[in-house]
């Protein structure tokens, strides 16, 4: 390595989600070889990147070869936390580390309060909290630990807790993060969500948002999502645009105070009624991460109501957002990271309690069980009965073959006609959206080996740049090919030939299936930026060639200008 390179990693052991660690702490870590350095270089790359999954592994490497190394020790417990893993294991590995570093390491008390936050035992959470001074981090990296607002959370907690009730959980599903909003059943609801539209993107969106929604009120004529805004100075924050006469979507505007606040809000969901607004918050009196809210309109004032908290079981400490009623409130289903790892998330199905009985917490194993939102067997019961009364109902309509005959027969050929054509309609979207990810598969492979010259040729800034765009695409690539999948399995379950009585509600499917096929296809086109990005590579890798060439040639020629003036004895001076 040369004396570049090992600068370059002291300095970079000075960062860890814009941590701060001090140099001298580097220095307690044994002597690294080349190929462990390369290693370490890795594991701090993933991190800033926030590749827990990938740190993590690289860290356990180099954990297991230097079983005693205080910075190994700690940044393998903080990837622990912010994988939601082994929180027991994560605490005593950092208070280890607490205990072995001769120069303290500040951010190990905050991470210690982050992971008893997370296990619900608050009071630890703020004696910890307590004794991280953001002061003893580099100014432009205190955002990255925003205690105080911790310590609030905390509080928080500490009062939703009080009391509690057990939630009847009906289904659940752990699923990955980039589609969970599939397992939404939204029949009868009202509206769908959707794939944020990149129109509705600014660029601190582009930069910090991951798998973007919105949703879509066809009750309320309303689209909904949330975006960091143009200046992006208030955090993530709730935005509504109403349905034009001509279909289109008018001017998006801010929801304001009370129910957005300086702090995240997502995942908005608008009632039917038009009344009920509910939405993911990580301000208000949230106990940790994002936590559900409800605010209601007030007609005669105009405007939205204070939200409500959800309270416990439904929130927790991390993570919980997407809650969705039926229009009658009976089921519910909303999404939290509290029982899942990294980049999962589990989908959970409730029946709402009109009344639940709530009664205080006996101790904080009482407080977990509670929170792991079990299916419970007054659930499973329940839809046992539903299933029966529909099988019941089954067999009736089988006993009573007259029933409706009228309604069992074929359209007419017109109207069959129609059905047909827009069957043929739709197969031809998805084999638009087949050469599209054919054609993005080709397109991001040449981008890959263009990115890969730009690495030979030494210009690391524009390659890591260049990696980055090839990152985001493989990602909308991928995204294509989900939705494409899930578009295709809704469409086979259709019939060719549909009854008179199902001939409507079908060519609405239908349709609807060729709008969001249409929204797709126009949305991946934009891959075709790549051919531009990957000639400016080229110009760029052929720019740096001709000037190392001419580098080289100067200092030849200097080289023999010098032998010259020796054979001709002169001095340095002349």
């Amino acid at each position: 390595m040369n004396w570049m390179q090992k600068i370059m990693i002291i300095f970079i052991s000075g960062l860890f989600l814009g941590c701060g660690i001090q140099t001298s702490v580097f220095a307690q870590n044994s002597e690294l070889t080349d190929e462990e350095e390369e290693l370490y270089e890795q594991a701090e790359e993933s991190m800033e990147n926030e590749d827990f999954e990938k740190a993590l592994r690289l860290y356990s490497q180099l954990l297991s070869l230097y079983t005693n190394d205080v910075v190994f020790r700690y940044k393998y417990a903080a990837c622990l936390i912010q994988l939601n893993r082994d929180i027991e294991k994560a605490i005593e590995y950092l208070n280890i580390a607490k205990s072995q570093s001769k120069s303290e390491i500040p951010q190990i008390h905050y991470y210690l309060g982050q992971a008893f936050h997370q296990r619900y035992m608050f009071n630890q959470a703020i004696r910890h909290y307590t004794k991280f001074n953001p002061d003893d981090v580099r100014r432009r990296e205190r955002d990255k630990f925003p205690v105080r607002r911790q310590i609030q959370m905390a509080n928080n907690g500490k009062k939703l807790i009080r009391y509690a009730y057990v939630l009847d959980v009906v289904d659940k599903k752990n699923l990955n993060r980039s589609n969970f909003y599939y397992a939404y059943d939204m029949d009868g609801i009202g509206g769908e969500f959707v794939k944020k539209h990149p129109s509705l993107q600014t660029r601190y969106d582009s930069k910090h948002e991951e798998n973007p929604i919105a949703f879509i009120s066809n009750a309320n004529d309303k689209l909904m999502f949330s975006s960091y805004g143009k200046r992006g100075d208030t955090g993530k924050d709730i935005y509504f645009a109403d349905r034009q006469p001509d279909g289109t979507w008018g001017e998006p505007y801010k929801l304001e105070h009370p129910v957005n606040t300086n702090e995240d809000e997502a995942y908005p969901f608008l009632l039917p009624d038009g009344k009920r607004l509910f939405f993911s918050s990580k301000g208000h009196n949230s106990m940790g991460g994002y936590d559900l809210f409800v605010s209601k309109y007030n007609e005669s004032a105009g405007s939205w109501g204070v939200p409500q908290n959800l309270d416990f079981p439904v929130n927790s400490p991390l993570d919980d957002i997407l809650y969705v009623t039926d229009s009658v409130m009976d089921y519910a289903i909303f999404t939290s990271n509290r029982n899942a790892e990294g980049d999962r998330l589990i989908v959970y199905t409730i029946k709402i309690k009109k009344e639940p009985e709530e009664r205080e917490i006996e101790n904080i194993q009482d407080l977990r069980n509670i929170s792991k939102l079990e299916i419970s067997p007054l659930a499973d019961q329940m839809k046992m009965r539903d299933e029966s009364t529909k099988q019941i109902k089954d067999r009736r309509d089988e006993r009573n073959p007259a029933r409706d005959t009228k309604d069992e027969s074929l359209p007419s050929d017109k109207y069959l006609e129609k059905y047909s054509d827009l069957r043929e309609t739709v197969e031809s979207d998805f084999n638009t959206m087949g050469k599209l990810s054919a054609e993005g598969d080709e397109k991001l492979n040449r981008f890959k080996h263009s990115v890969i010259d730009a690495k030979k040729s030494g210009d690391t800034k524009f390659m890591l740049d260049a990696a980055e765009i090839h990152h985001m695409y493989r990602q909308q690539l991928n995204s294509l090919k989900s939705d494409t999948k899930e578009l295709r399995s809704s469409y086979g379950e259709l019939p060719e030939k549909p009854s008179q009585k199902t001939f409507e509600t079908l060519m609405s499917e239908l349709q609807s299936i060729h709008e969001s096929n249409q929204r797709i296809i126009e949305q991946y086109k934009n891959i075709d930026i790549l051919a531009d990005l990957e000639n400016k590579l080229e110009k760029q890798v052929e720019n740096l060639k001709s000037s190392k060439d001419k580098l080289a040639s100067m200092e030849r020629e200097m080289e023999q200008n010098l032998e010259i003036v020796d054979k001709l004895g002169g001095s340095d001076d002349e």
